[in-house]
């Protein structure tokens, strides 16, 4: 993550996504996956460590936001990759006006579509449907969405809780997909009582969060989350890969 942050560092401050810095990011994310047990201890901690380091030379706005979700969306990418022997092919299409880059992977007859920043039904009835971080799915029909997070204050909590039950029920294009909060950030940063029961309203619709273990222990003080709610970045992908490999048994 040196190596990122000093290639980051050299380039304009407009332009800050240039150069290999994608290359030493993915690589970055190979060596990540090889001990996938305690990879979101190092993403994590990686990450604030990057975060602390560029605010210092670039300032608040230098535009980094985006790697949580990227370092996110690689990983399962190259997981599934290895694991079905394959690779995503890249399709860019163009929805209202906007291109959209998904990658595509073909498994026994199956097309399995990752998509990131998705946008589907766009405009319904003059508003803008939610938009999830990271989605897989098969056939057209969503089976898992991603949602990732650097912090949760009791807004941001209220924002994605509302956000995901638009998704979960006004969205036609979703079948009771597997939803996962993946949250970069050594505890939450709201004690609230409100912030706590939509948390809990989550749980109940069957989401599941992802974190390293400090946040685990701090919540255990906090008990702003069931420790139900809990389920490691390995497992989740050991799911989504279950579900994959079931493919045939699934009506889509």
């Amino acid at each position: 993550m040196e190596d990122i942050c000093d290639t980051w560092t050299q380039k304009s401050r407009n332009l800050p996504i240039v150069g290999n810095l994608f290359d030493k990011i993915d690589s970055y994310v190979d060596g990540c996956l090889s001990d996938l047990d305690n990879i979101m201890e190092k993403f994590t901690k990686d990450w604030w460590k990057l975060w602390n380091k560029l605010k210092k030379v670039m300032g608040t706005s230098a535009g980094f936001t985006w790697l949580p979700e990227y370092l996110i969306f690689q990983t399962i990418k190259r997981y599934l990759e290895n694991e079905l022997k394959s690779k995503f092919l890249e399709q860019k299409q163009n929805k209202t006006k906007v291109v959209v880059c998904d990658f595509v992977l073909n498994y026994h007859g199956k097309e399995i579509v990752l998509g990131h920043n998705a946008i589907y039904d766009e405009y319904k009835e003059g508003k803008r449907s939610p938009r999830p971080d990271i989605i897989l799915r098969i056939n057209n029909k969503t089976i898992v969405i991603f949602e990732v997070k650097v912090g949760m204050d009791k807004n941001i909590i209220e924002h994605t809780s509302k956000s995901l039950e638009k998704l979960l029920k006004k969205c036609d294009w979703l079948k009771d997909p597997k939803v996962y909060i993946v949250y970069f950030s050594e505890k939450l940063w709201t004690k609230d009582s409100k912030a706590k029961y939509q948390l809990n309203l989550l749980f109940n619709k069957g989401v599941k969060f992802i974190a390293c273990n400090k946040f685990w222990e701090d919540n255990k003080e906090r008990k702003m989350l069931p420790k139900q709610s809990k389920i490691s970045l390995k497992e989740a992908l050991e799911e989504v890969l279950k579900i994959i490999k079931e493919v045939e048994m699934l009506k889509v």
